[in-house]
């Protein structure tokens, strides 16, 4: 029985090492969700290591657009405001890159999401693990067929734990952008701190959270105009 035990062992240990990181499509474009529901847009060229996302709010008659090009290879990205046609190009770090599988994740585990037992009704997944350049643990989940991305989680020391959650991806077979800043964009890097992706959810996070105090601090002295109601 011991035997038995110890080849299975020996067997799974080694299904686990023969198990190489899949490759995600290189053309991607869908919807992002992270953290507390918040749902962006993205685009995500792997030729080229770039990501776009980019997501519109809407808050009492006034359009607030929040649009970010990541340039993984060149370790930049841009600040876009379509409307007032203004751009910022800031420092990237790169060590967060949700699209995926690097080359030194573990191997975890395959399991279903749904049930095989009904047609149409499950998909088969694949979950890994591993640690970001700066130390920081993430895991990933991806489809076993295909390789296109369902979630990843990073447990940071600033932000704590952070989850993006991919949906209505769609594959491309060739480039919708080159994901190229517009022409007003500068060509030279401020001297910003560097950002990351997790820090620009932050980010947005932080500005939803400034206008609401705006909001409260109106209404409390009774500019109740902000709210669109009539006293």
């Amino acid at each position: 029985m011991r035997l038995v035990l110890g080849l299975t062992a020996l067997l799974c240990s080694l299904t686990d090492s023969l198990q190489q990181p899949c490759k995600s499509p290189p053309y991607l474009t869908g919807n992002l969700i992270v953290g507390e529901g918040k749902i962006w847009n993205y685009e995500y060229n792997a030729a080229l290591q770039r990501m776009r996302v980019y997501e519109t709010e809407h808050h009492t008659n006034q359009t607030f657009t929040y649009d970010y090009l990541l340039h993984f290879r060149e370790g930049v990205m841009y600040e876009i405001d379509g409307q007032t046609f203004t751009c910022t190009k800031k420092p990237l770090r790169t060590e967060y890159q949700p699209i995926g599988i690097p080359h030194d994740a573990d191997y975890l585990d395959n399991f279903v999401l749904g049930s095989l037992s009904v047609p149409k009704a499950g998909i088969s997944m694949q979950a890994w693990t591993g640690y970001t350049s700066g130390g920081e643990e993430y895991s990933m989940c991806v489809t076993e067929e295909g390789c296109v991305p369902y979630y990843t989680i990073y447990n940071t020391e600033k932000y704590g734990e952070v989850v993006l959650v991919f949906m209505n991806s769609t594959m491309h077979t060739t480039p919708q952008d080159d994901l190229n800043p517009p022409r007003f964009c500068p060509n030279t890097k401020s001297a910003a701190r560097p950002v990351d992706l997790v820090s620009l959810f932050s980010k947005s996070k932080a500005r939803l959270l400034t206008r609401t105090l705006t909001k409260l601090k109106n209404v409390y002295l009774n500019d109740y105009t902000v709210l669109n109601v009539h006293v």
